[in-house]
């Protein structure tokens, strides 16, 4: 006869930890008796609300001789229990990655309000000047793990682009030439050098794109 488990609907348990109450599921290698159950039968102890793969279903006779609800058997060796280890483990990472999901987000925030705090900084210490921040992109690159920073100048003719990374401090690359003209007066990134505005934009995307 193979092994099975029942999970009981009978009798939760509650323990107590941290100050929480927390419920649980016994699960029984057979059906038990609600007033009577045989502790060595119990195999496991599920959480509340916990999720679980039911593969196969039996009837079984109740209290009284009166017909017992059917329960949900879960086999323990071979096949089955594989089943219900990757079912498990689908529940944990789907939960890990809601989580992963709500991290990014306020990750971004932080990043966006970090951006906006660097470029209203950068604004005030231009102002007047030749060339003078006017406007700014921020990303968070959850690859990298880093807020980046994308600050534009221009001033008649002459445009410049500057690269920066928020959790380092330091600039990455950077970009300085004429409208009219193909030929930067500057542009690199992270040591290296380019010849175009365009093959700059190229190089800066693993930064400002996932």
């Amino acid at each position: 006869m193979e092994d099975v488990a029942v999970v009981s609907p009978s009798l939760p348990r509650i323990s107590i930890g941290s100050g929480r109450r927390t419920h649980t599921l016994p699960v029984w290698s057979e059906p038990q008796l609600v007033a009577a159950n045989d502790q060595t039968k119990l195999q496991n102890m599920l959480p509340a609300r916990a999720c679980v793969r039911v593969l196969t279903t039996r009837p079984g006779a109740g209290c009284g001789g009166e017909p017992e609800r059917v329960s949900a058997h879960t086999p323990l060796k071979g096949q089955a229990m594989k089943a219900i280890a990757a079912s498990l483990s689908l529940v944990f990472a789907s939960g890990a990655q809601a989580q992963s999901l709500v991290d990014k987000y306020e990750l971004s925030e932080r990043c966006g309000k970090r951006a906006a705090e660097v470029f209203a900084k950068a604004t005030e210490e231009t102002a007047g000047l030749t060339i003078a921040a006017d406007n700014y992109e921020n990303h968070y690159n959850s690859r990298f793990n880093k807020c980046f920073y994308l600050e534009s100048h221009q001033r008649g003719a002459m445009r410049s682009l500057m690269l920066l990374d928020l959790n380092d401090h330091k600039e990455i690359g950077a970009y300085i030439g004429q409208l009219d003209s193909q030929d930067p007066i500057k542009c690199v990134l992270q040591e290296k050098r380019c010849k175009t505005q365009e093959e700059w934009q190229t190089l800066i995307k693993p930064f400002m794109e996932d």
